[in-house]
């Protein structure tokens, strides 16, 4: 189990509603005695004692109220539980509780109960609400609000004591938690883990190449715009963390020391780091870093930042996400799904400023010295584009090919001989795309997964030819007519003229006016503060998760 002192300086420090109880690190919470069961809302992970078991995941009605699963509370305590099919009625230990299906009210020992919402049958599963069971004598229930984990314990003991005696039922207060009871929450939240509510607010969300973060649900920025302090990789590919930053967002205070020592600290707890030695000390003891200084900030390894500071941090390394966490979410898979996708709303730094982000697309090609050209001139810009070969002229530009990828470029098919893709058979138009995807692939090593039909023809069978082989299908916002006028001067007035942020714009490799267009728009956009970047890296910026088989003509902001 992680020390409880480094929950606490998340959550203190994402002002989260909980006040924890702080636990020293060598003494063991209290131990409840008696029958214990803790649920969460939503999960069908559930603790008997200290042992983990299945059950119908607790819910929230439409009211409001919490509901559990009747026959799994009965098992844990030891009760009898009968239906009686003629009346729709469930009785617990013979007439001690009687459920009523669809009924607001119950009886305990004969006494009818009103209750906040009906007895329900969801799915073959009798559910009842909380409220019923803290009317039966010797059962105590609390119940922890949707920020605070969900959690529900029910025991056959008390667990509160001095002002909470009168009332032993009544919700968890959190500006006083007992000791027991909070004992049982840092149990719940060690093996059941958070729900979506306390992950929130307590997770700390970076992304590799952004300088900024989510603090919970707040945006935070680790430098201004063009000082380059954020996420980044090494050489290697592992990620390297801004250590004082970071550690910032988690709430520690960072002094420079005159001898070039830095000194964290965060309440009681201190670390010191020596950059020169590359050494760090917590108390007594002391451990060799992995650091390292990159235009004069202090970057540390992800396994580093985890041992200095005590927390837990998974990493998406594919989209350079960094999660930090108070808690163990390695098999969350859904909360590390919702992380990575609110990260896509990090924008990474080449991004910072930008008036408006476009998709410049080139159909047709390669063509030669005409597409080494446009490569020359994109790669002098640093703008990125997306390209949709065909695989008869790829046929005759191989040596072309492997320059794409590496100059930052994407490809995607634009069929193999260009063929009006409506007009053809099935057999002809399996062969138009697998033809074009197989020759990208064995020459410049990807399998495309976006595709833009020739003359923009589709309908619902290409649609899902197109699907099958995992391609979306890209039309565009923006059409130059560049193929139609061959005028350079008209080119670029239509786009300068109509251009907006997320348009994807219609563009041939085949024709030097063409070129000579597109590199005076990339010139006169970016002058603006625009960026042109591939239809992949456009969605991702604008979070938009690509589908096979849909079509896009272009990627605004959202909202």
């Amino acid at each position: 189990m992680r020390k409880t002192g480094i929950r606490m300086v998340l959550t203190l420090m994402l002002g989260c509603l909980l006040c924890l109880p702080a636990f020293a690190a060598d003494e063991a919470p209290v131990q409840p005695e008696g029958q214990t069961l803790i649920m969460q809302i939503g999960s069908t992970a559930a603790l008997q004692g200290d042992e983990t078991i299945s059950v119908p995941a607790p819910r929230y009605a439409a009211n409001g109220a919490i509901q559990v699963p009747l026959r799994a509370v009965c098992d844990v305590f030891g009760w009898e539980l009968t239906w009686d099919s003629a009346l729709n009625q469930a009785h617990v230990n013979g007439d001690l509780l009687v459920f009523t299906q669809n009924a607001w009210h119950c009886r305990v020992n004969g006494r009818q109960v009103g209750l906040s919402t009906p007895v329900q049958n969801v799915s073959g599963t009798l559910y009842i609400p909380l409220q019923a069971l803290s009317a039966v004598e010797g059962l105590y229930t609390h119940s922890f609000g949707f920020y605070e984990g969900a959690y529900l314990v029910m025991t056959d003991y008390a667990l509160t004591e001095g002002d909470r005696a009168d009332a032993p039922n009544a919700p968890y207060a959190a500006d006083a938690p007992d000791e027991a009871l909070a004992a049982c929450r840092e149990q719940a939240l060690e093996k059941l883990g958070p729900n979506t509510g306390l992950f929130d607010t307590t997770a700390i969300l970076l992304r590799c190449d952004s300088r900024q973060a989510y603090v919970g649900d707040a945006l935070r920025e680790l430098c201004k715009v063009g000082e380059g302090v954020m996420p980044q990789r090494s050489s290697t590919g592992a990620v390297l963390l801004p250590l004082e930053q970071t550690a910032q967002l988690c709430g520690w205070q960072s002094k420079t020391c005159e001898d070039g020592s830095i000194t964290l600290s965060h309440g009681e707890r201190q670390v010191a780091i020596n950059p020169g030695k590359q050494t760090m000390a917590a108390g007594d003891c002391e451990t060799v870093l992995q650091l390292c200084v990159i235009d004069g900030v202090l970057y540390c390894s992800v396994p580093t930042f985890r041992a200095a500071f005590d927390c837990e941090i998974t990493v998406n390394a594919e989209a350079g996400f960094i999660l930090i966490t108070p808690y163990d979410v390695t098999a969350r898979v859904d909360l590390q799904e919702r992380a990575w996708a609110k990260g896509y709303a990090l924008v990474l730094a080449r991004y910072d400023g930008a008036k408006g982000i476009i998709a410049l697309t080139f159909d047709d090609g390669p063509s030669g010295k005409i597409t080494t050209r446009l490569l020359d001139g994109l790669k002098e810009r640093g703008a990125h584009a997306t390209f949709f070969l065909c695989d008869y002229r790829i046929r005759s530009f191989t040596d072309l090919m492997g320059r794409y990828l590496t100059e930052g470029h994407e490809l995607g098919n634009h069929s193999a001989n260009h063929k009006t893709l409506t007009a053809v058979s099935s057999s002809v138009l399996a062969s138009e795309l697998d033809l074009t995807s197989q020759s990208i692939d064995r020459l410049a090593g990807v399998n495309p997964v976006l595709m833009r039909p020739p003359g923009g023809a589709y309908n619902q069978t290409v649609l899902e030819a197109v699907g099958k082989r995992g391609m979306s299908c890209i039309m565009w916002s923006l059409d130059t007519l560049d193929w139609k006028n061959r005028n350079t001067d008209a080119i670029v007035k239509k786009v300068l003229g109509s251009v907006r942020d997320g348009d994807i714009i219609l563009m041939h490799d085949l024709y030097a006016t063409s070129v000579d267009a597109a590199l005076r728009i990339v010139d006169a956009l970016q002058a603006k503060g625009y960026v042109f970047v591939t239809v992949s890296e456009l969605a991702e910026v604008r979070g938009i998760d690509l589908s096979a088989g849909s079509v896009y003509h272009k990627m605004p902001k959202q909202g």
